[in-house]
């Protein structure tokens, strides 16, 4: 396509936008809500510490088993504290 015919169909194009829009917007209707309001929905987003340390390509534990226990004891009654219905883990 020559640059000159380029710059027409831009021109146009540009031009008939805003007749498009307006006449796509008079054609619709708005209605008001009905019914009645969603439920509230809860959520909670929560990032797990792992107690492992990455070290290169290899992953060792950073926590005794007696600490790792008792640290998934704490998140999972803090957890259950809150109380949500829905969970988003990290």
């Amino acid at each position: 396509m020559k640059p000159s015919c380029r710059l027409c169909l831009l021109v146009w194009v540009l031009a008939i936008s805003p007749v498009a829009c307006t006449a796509a917007r008079q054609g619709t209707t708005v209605s008001l809500p009905s019914g009645s309001p969603m439920q509230r929905v809860t959520v909670l987003s929560y990032n797990t510490l792992h107690g492992l340390e990455p070290s290169g390509l290899t992953v060792r534990p950073g926590e005794t088993n007696e600490a790792r226990q008792a640290r998934l004891h704490l998140q999972f009654e803090q957890l259950a504290l809150a109380r949500p219905e829905l969970i988003l883990l990290q």
